[in-house]
């Protein structure tokens, strides 16, 4: 290892090993890592002087990233009319990205990550979250029924270790996905097989440990292959205790949990570029705590604690699918994929109140699906065209207990309707065709679709007897998107891209028969409408073999949004919401990202993101009467900012860099962000900027990958916005990987 680079590194501890206000990382942790430091160092040092074996400049360049999912097709993301990010396994284990699944968004432009529970959490993309941003795991749907509005605990069932990648669209998706895909799409692609070849076993064992975050992960996988079958398998074990908060915030009591899960592969090759394919996924959280409502929550700039005992949460997931696929070179018909999936989430909530008295409710939903893809050439173009079709099954329960254990009570349902069915079907087709010798593309596309919802176990809430609800809605969308290749000659290629499309979400269980205390009590609401989204997005891009940057520029038209508008009412601290189709107004702002090498050595990230919006909102007044309003996004994202620096070695054995994450005061709030007392500080959250440092070795011909970082450096005593807990303190991470 370089001078240059070991010394700052020894500086850097000595000096944290001095600090007196560092409680969060002892001298024994110190000098261990500064063993650690050393024993690379000397290793790596007797590594680079058997020789020089420096790269030259032009084997350091920047891969390509290949999506999956803008256009349903591969392509480079650079060729993409869209604003996509890729994150590859590689990143997550950059930013130790291995524990909770949202982690993985913290450094995506135009993405926020609200956490309401250390095992919780939700991204905002482009100032949306919860049902208005679509998950797809390998094209399957995951979005079901009963997802519900606003930051919800959901996409923390999937487990990054099971992500080979994970492909980040920003703007609508509807006209190829459907329903939700209002904010962004995010397909989760699963771990590959092993191509069909000579028969190989393979293997790999993934360890992280970090200090503050009180967190032990593993992960181990193995994989064959023989001359057409190539298969791959993955356990995951996840334990997290009570961690530590930065500042003065400290030890968050009751926010321990621990997690598991497993997956599989199975790939047949059937020959002449046909393929089975089947996947299997279970995942499952224990008794994950939502510690703001509870009395073991801290309070934050003037945010209120929690008045219950205990409110935990179980979550269960199960996914499994068969596909067949099929792709050829000549014909009429060059690709036909059709899928059959069925997925099951499972969720309990044990909720203890200050005055003893328990309540446990929870929902079981079985999720049935098909779909097909089709793809084919013509003298118009190439046409993408299919259908999809999902079919829920809901079964939801409460009981009430007295504190001292007895029965009080069993309600008609649950969070959701009980015995209640959701079936949506949806038909598109895309066009792409390009002019003016292939310097411009065009996509043009559509879709049909149709909802219908049957719930046939639902608690009136004004008489408190059982009702049935049935409704359907239907929506057609579109959109058109264009790529002009402005310099396609040398090593820089410039692109400029913009869209016109529509998103669209259809009323689910949850908004139509939820009857349920989160952050905001809901109950069942009839007469609702589809929520209409229409985003204008203009862009730019750049690449060359060792640097791309891309900007881009949106603004999206709301109507007919589905708004929670407090009534001004609490019950046990929780404000009471009515949901109605008031919500017309907007979402604009503007992305950046930058990647290079600045030398031949020393790479620098940068991305940031701007959000502004406003939308139609009730106020109900004190003398009973109500108006309508125009205020802010509920939980909009301020302006963010990342930058990264990485010294790359010259033998391409290590890197060692930091990373910056900067985040201005969120101070535009909407009325129900007023009532989030627990949540949202009183006038806003405060802004932060947060410090990491990190590292990677590779040893072993690069078998084995041995990480360090030391995250929020300076023990900020942060909060995301819309976040139910402040963030990690200073926390020492470590991990080691293996392949065999």
């Amino acid at each position: 290892m370089e001078p240059q680079v070991c010394v700052p590194l020894f500086a850097t501890l000595a000096k944290f090993s001095r600090l007196e206000d560092a409680p969060m990382v002892s001298l024994n942790t110190i000098n261990l890592v500064a063993l650690s430091a050393l024993l690379t160092c000397s290793s790596l040092a007797a590594e680079e002087s058997d020789g020089d074996t420096r790269p030259s400049d032009s084997q350091l360049e920047l891969l390509d990233e290949i999506t999956v999912t803008g256009s349903r097709e591969t392509r480079s993301a650079f060729d993409e009319p869209a604003s996509v990010t890729v994150i590859q396994k590689s990143d997550l284990e950059r930013q130790n990205a291995l524990g909770n699944f949202v982690d993985a968004f913290a450094e995506v432009q135009g993405v926020s990550v609200q956490k309401t529970a250390q095992g919780q959490g939700s991204p905002f993309i482009r100032g949306f979250t919860g049902f208005l941003n679509l998950l797809l795991i390998d094209g399957v749907r995951f979005n079901n029924s009963i997802v519900r509005s606003g930051p919800n605990q959901y996409w923390a069932t999937i487990d990054p270790l099971s992500a080979d990648a994970i492909d980040v669209v920003r703007g609508p998706g509807s006209t190829l996905y459907g329903s939700d895909a209002a904010g962004g799409t995010v397909n989760v692609l699963t771990r590959g097989t092993a191509l069909a070849g000579a028969a190989a076993i393979n293997g790999a064992l993934t360890y992280r440990g970090a200090e503050a975050e009180n967190s032990s992960i593993g992960h181990t996988e193995l994989g064959g292959r023989t001359e057409r079958i190539g298969w791959r398998i993955g356990a995951s074990h996840k334990d997290f205790g009570d961690f530590e908060a930065g500042g003065d915030t400290g030890r968050v009591e009751n926010s321990s949990y621990d997690e598991a899960g497993a997956d599989a592969k199975l790939s047949i090759d059937l020959g002449t570029s046909d393929r089975l394919t089947f996947v299997g996924q279970r995942f499952e959280q224990n008794d994950v705590p939502r510690t703001e409502t509870t009395i073991f929550s801290k309070s934050f700039e003037g945010t209120s604690v929690g008045t219950e005992l205990q409110r935990d949460h179980d979550q269960g997931r199960s996914l499994a699918y068969a596909r067949y696929s099929r792709l050829r070179d000549r014909g009429a018909l060059q690709e036909a994929m059709f899928t059959l999936s069925y997925q099951d989430t499972e969720e309990e909530r044990d909720r203890i109140r200050g005055n003893g008295r328990i309540d446990l409710s929870g929902f079981d939903v079985n999720t049935w699906g098909a779909q097909a893809q089709l793809r084919s050439e013509s003298s118009w173009g190439r046409f993408t065209y299919g259908f999809d079709a999902y079919r829920d099954s809901v079964d939801s329960f409460r009981r009430d207990f007295n504190a001292d254990g007895s029965l009080r009570g069993v309600s008609i349902q649950g969070a959701v309707a009980d015995d209640a069915e959701y079936e949506t079907l949806g038909v598109f087709v895309q066009n792409q065709f390009s002019l003016f010798q292939d310097a411009l593309s065009l996509i043009v596309g559509a879709r049909w679709n149709r909802h219908a919802l049957d719930a046939r176990a639902v608690e009136d809430p004004v008489t408190g007897k059982q009702i049935g609800i049935e409704d359907d809605w239907s929506a057609v969308v579109g959109s058109l998107r264009a790529l002009w290749r402005v310099d396609r000659k040398g090593a820089s290629h410039w692109h400029v891209f913009g869209s016109l499309a529509e998103a669209f979400r259809a009323p689910n269980l949850s908004d139509v028969t939820s009857f349920d205390a989160t952050s905001a009590i809901e109950t069942p609401t009839l007469d609702l409408e589809p929520e209409n989204y229409l985003t204008l997005e203009l862009g730019a891009k750049r690449r060359t073999g060792k640097s791309s940057i891309s900007a881009s520029a949106f603004r999206t038209r709301i109507d007919d949004q589905i708004v929670q508008s407090p009534t001004g009412r609490f019950v046990d601290g929780t404000p009471e919401v009515q949901k109605s189709n008031v919500g017309d107004g907007y979402v604009q702002g503007v992305e950046f990202a930058g990647r290079g090498f600045v030398t031949s050595r020393y790479e620098v990230l940068v991305n940031g993101s701007w959000t502004e919006g406003r939308v139609d909102q009730i106020r109900f007044l004190s003398n009973g009467s109500a108006e309508e309003i125009r205020a802010p996004v509920s939980r909009l994202v301020p302006l963010v900012a990342n930058l990264g620096v990485r010294y790359h070695a010259s033998t391409g054995r290590y890197w060692l860099g930091t990373h910056v994450t900067a985040f201005s005061k969120a101070d535009k709030l909407a009325l129900r962000d007023v009532t989030d007392r627990r949540r949202i500080p009183p006038g806003g959250t405060p802004g932060f900027v947060v410090l990491d440092l990190r590292g990677a070795v590779t040893l072993f011909d690069g078998r084995a990958r041995l990480s360090f970082a030391l995250e929020n450096v300076f023990d900020e005593d942060y909060r995301i916005h819309g976040s139910g807990q402040n963030m990690v303190g200073r926390n020492l991470v470590f991990g080691l990987g293996w392949d065999f």
